[in-house]
């Protein structure tokens, strides 16, 4: 049986790994016995953890690391914390409050503190390769319209929308359905000049002081209306979908 001797100096021997993980190859001696890698102090408990690079500078981090991430994760006492967290705190002070550590190599598992930087969660969260991040980057729609000027509309949310794409479908929307827009013009100009008079009763569920809209069970009758309110209005057209 191939045996190693234990990382942290009391000149144990170790057992090969059973499996892949904390830093361990299945078949190699582990790099400690069970708890040693607790013994000495923080820092040189960090560096037995920590390998460098030469090529790009990087400190690869080789024991746990955090679900789908791949951030090193490092135990202190009782508490468990990222080691790029620890490694900065280490070497460049404490990390300011309110700010995350963005890495600066687009390496998740690198603990070198000269490749962090403390920045807000939002500049974080833009620096990296999530959706909002990708989404944020356009600079055109799938059209091919410029989010800039006339072409876009920032709504609730800071979410963008292509007010091009907007009336090409809304147009597409006309279209197929010209008894549609012919009833809705038929409402919107009844209610301005006074033969038609808006409610203010839900006929469905009842609800007053609420905003109350018209539905054509049939768009080739537009003088044929129910009102009700919003909710209702929406429910009915989606159970038609």
């Amino acid at each position: 049986m191939i045996s190693g001797l234990c990382n942290c100096g009391c000149g144990g021997i170790t057992k090969p790994a059973t499996r892949t993980r904390h830093g361990n190859v299945a078949g190699v001696p582990t790099r400690f016995l069970l708890g040693h890698y607790y013994r000495g102090s923080v820092e040189e408990r960090f560096w037995l953890l920590t390998e460098p690079e030469p090529m790009s500078g990087c400190w690869i981090w080789l024991s746990s690391r955090l679900g789908n991430s791949g951030h090193g994760v490092m135990s202190i006492g009782t508490t468990t914390t990222t080691a790029h967290r620890v490694a900065y705190e280490l070497y460049r002070g404490p990390i300011p409050p309110g700010l995350d550590l963005d890495h600066l190599c687009r390496l998740p598992s690198c603990v070198n503190p000269w490749h962090l930087e403390a920045v807000t969660r939002r500049v974080n969260i833009l620096r990296g390769n999530g959706a909002c991040a990708r989404h944020a980057r356009k600079t055109h729609c799938i059209r091919g319209h410029v989010f800039s000027g006339t072409y876009i509309q920032i709504k609730r949310g800071n979410r963008r929308r292509c007010l091009e794409c907007e009336r090409f479908h809304s147009k597409k929307k006309r279209e197929l359905r010209p008894d549609r827009e012919i009833a809705h013009k038929w409402v919107s100009d009844a209610l301005k000049s006074g033969k038609l008079l808006r409610p203010d009763i839900c006929t469905v569920c009842g609800s007053r002081g609420v905003p109350i809209e018209a539905h054509h069970p049939d768009y080739r009758r537009p003088p044929d209306i129910v009102w009700m309110c919003r909710v209702c209005h929406a429910d009915i057209h989606n159970k038609k979908r």
